[in-house]
């Protein structure tokens, strides 16, 4: 089996960890892509076996699919592979050697007619085209989720436009409800009274409310009469009884009549065609409270409604009016922006000439608006330059700063562990502590000489020998039978790299070492 370098299948892997590989590889016949010409076929068999035939010549191997990292090991007698799933297809499958870049690809061999690569190019290809189709259907994805995404938003934006829509109509609608609701609240009475068919038919109700009581009040009568007579062979009591019956009637035809027969209901009527809009020109003109009703009653509601459609001809006349009125306004604007046209052409005309007229001198004056910019440019430029150059100078001299200081912690760090090597016990290191020695510079600047002071003061003991020494170099100077308490001056011609300065001391027969380390650059 033959492996090869695809950059293409480096970009991803389409294997899926649900597919079961052995359900893939068994029951199936692989031809396995070279490009030497032969034909290689595998053949996996459930048990574990591997049947291969490279044109025609049979080898037996073994395969396992293991699943702890997802491999398929291939034995042959020669050697074995370790190989990992890497791309699937209805043709293809791809697998990877264990720890290189290189593929193994077998097809299935019912697919060859349709799909047999004979090169690493065909291949690249084939995988170029699905990738292709890939991208393509993620973009159409895309592009369709954007297109859903801007229709959603749409139809969001025109159901909110549909709710404000709703909400102004609602609003609009409390409005005209509640202005009505006042007009009729303040004028009904008014309104009542001039209506006649409102007058009639109070009339008839009263009327009827005046026979339908007496007709009560006669029944009543009459029946108390017949109790108190009680003789129905009595002529009174036969009268007495024939007008109880007419009153009784008239009672029951009172009832009947009045019902159908209501001012109210009338009333209401007048109040709900007054809410539902019929009276609309006189609510809101603004000087609707001016109108004399008195010129407007009507006898009936037919002839309220013919009123008011009167009213709406003569409002749509009006806005025919209007309409045309802004048409001839429309025409008037229209030949105003002509004219404005005109002028504006001439004035550009004018322009142009006096533009051309001054061109020389506007031309001069850009060339030495140009120059004047230019010499800025150059200053402004130059005045960066030397706040970089000095910008880096103080980073050059903050760098040697902390160069020097760290240089300084280091010679006072190595000089303390010099003194602690020299120190032979605990007694002399806690001793050196106690020991005061710095240094003073004499000269602050110097090319070869330098010149320092050094000064020691020692803790109040007895003391055997009190001795300074200074290494420069290989270079030693040596002063001794000092006090405990003194100074050095220290002139040396030419300074080495480190100088160490020594002061050393015999305490109880044991030697102390105090020691500084000083850099020929420290006072500089």
């Amino acid at each position: 089996m033959k492996t090869y370098l695809l950059d293409i299948l480096n970009k991803y892997n389409r294997f899926s960890e649900n597919l079961d590989v052995k359900t893939i590889l068994c029951n199936k016949s692989w031809l396995v892509f070279n490009d030497t010409g032969n034909k290689e076929l595998y053949i996996f068999q459930e048990n574990g076996n591997l049947i291969a035939s490279v044109n025609g010549n049979v080898h037996n191997g073994n395969w396992q699919y293991i699943s702890a990292n997802k491999s398929i090991i291939l034995s042959f007698k020669e050697q074995s592979y370790m190989l990992h799933p890497s791309f699937f297809d209805k043709t293809i499958f791809a697998l990877q050697q264990d720890g290189t870049n290189k593929y193994a690809f077998m097809i299935d061999e019912k697919q060859s007619q349709s799909f047999q690569p004979k090169s690493l190019t065909e291949l690249n290809s084939y995988f170029e085209n699905i990738e292709r189709k890939r991208i393509e259907e993620e973009q159409r994805r895309i592009r369709l989720q954007v297109e859903q995404e801007k229709a959603n938003e749409q139809r969001r934006i025109e159901e909110e436009h549909r709710e404000q829509i709703k909400r102004q109509e609602e609003r609009v609608q409390q409005y005209l409800n509640q202005k009505r609701l006042e007009y009729w609240e303040k004028n009904q009475d008014y309104i009542l009274q001039n209506d006649l068919s409102y007058k009639q038919c109070c009339s008839r109700e009263n009327i009827w409310i005046i026979i339908k009581r007496t007709s009560i009040i006669g029944t009543i009568i009459s029946f108390l009469l017949m109790i108190i007579i009680n003789n129905p062979e009595d002529k009174t009591f036969i009268l007495v009884g024939i007008f109880n019956g007419i009153f009784l009637f008239l009672t029951i035809l009172a009832f009947f009549i009045s019902a159908e027969v209501s001012s109210s209901e009338y009333k209401e009527a007048i109040k709900q065609n007054i809410l539902n809009g019929d009276l609309d020109d006189y609510i809101f003109k603004s000087n609707y409270q001016k109108i004399n009703l008195a010129e407007d009653t009507f006898e009936s509601i037919d002839d309220f409604e013919t009123r008011i459609s009167k009213k709406n001809k003569r409002v749509e006349k009006r806005k025919q009016e209007r309409e045309s009125k802004r048409k001839q306004e429309i025409e008037d604007n229209k030949r105003k922006i002509e004219e404005r046209k005109k002028k504006e052409k001439e004035w550009e005309e004018y322009k142009n000439q006096r533009e051309k007229n001054d061109f020389d001198r506007i031309e001069q004056h850009r060339i030495e608006r140009e120059k004047r910019e230019k010499e800025e440019r150059i200053l402004r430029e130059q005045e960066n330059i030397i706040k970089e150059k000095e910008k880096k100078e103080q980073e050059l001299r903050e760098q040697e700063l902390r160069e020097r200081e760290e240089r300084k912690k280091w010679l006072k760090e190595e000089a303390f562990n010099i003194q602690c090597k020299l120190n032979s016990n605990k007694n002399a290191n806690e001793l050196a502590k106690q020991i005061s020695l710095d240094i003073k510079y004499l000269n602050a600047q110097y090319d070869k000489d330098l010149i320092f002071k050094v000064n020691w003061i020692c803790p109040n003991h007895t003391y055997k020998e009190v001795s300074l020494i200074i290494n420069n170099g290989n270079d030693t100077s040596l002063y001794e039978h000092l006090a405990i308490l003194g100074s050095q001056i220290i002139e040396l011609k030419e300074v080495k790299s480190v100088i160490r300065v020594t002061l050393r001391l015999v305490w109880l027969d044991i030697p102390v070492y105090k020691i500084i380390l000083i850099d020929k650059n420290e006072n500089t």
